[in-house]
């Protein structure tokens, strides 16, 4: 494992894993309003700064350009990144429709959500673990 993996590994953890559920309550929504509310600021304005605002598909392709290659090229995290791009296809096929996508949908994509951060958590354990 090299430094420059588990500091990517970690930074994955804390950009993506974190944020795309910063704003989730213990206990879900009940109310559809409530949660397509919570996706929108969690999903669509995950980084913000003076400057712009980017999406959780933005930050995880700029984590990816810049850390990406750190974490494919290492034998233990390569799988368990394809398993993070698995479930950050499920939100990006979701995502765009936000604003008109049915409770069901809603409910599918805060789960995606979940499976997607659970994932880059994995992925930084791993990279702990191994160093």
């Amino acid at each position: 494992m090299t430094p420059e993996a588990l500091d990517a590994a970690r930074r994955l953890a804390h950009d993506v894993g974190k944020y795309v559920r910063f704003g989730a309550p213990d206990a879900p929504e009940a109310d559809a309003a409530a949660l397509r509310d919570r996706l929108s600021r969690d999903l669509l304005a995950t980084r913000r700064s003076d400057a712009r605002t980017e999406s959780v598909l933005e930050v995880y392709e700029s984590w990816r350009r810049d850390d990406g290659d750190a974490v494919n090229g290492d034998a233990l995290l390569a799988p368990r990144l394809a398993a993070v791009e698995e479930a950050l296809r499920d939100v990006a096929r979701l995502l765009p429709g936000l604003d008109a996508l049915a409770e069901p949908e809603l409910r599918a994509l805060d789960a995606a959500t979940l499976d997607l951060s659970r994932r880059c958590l994995e992925l930084a354990r791993a990279a702990r673990a191994a160093r």
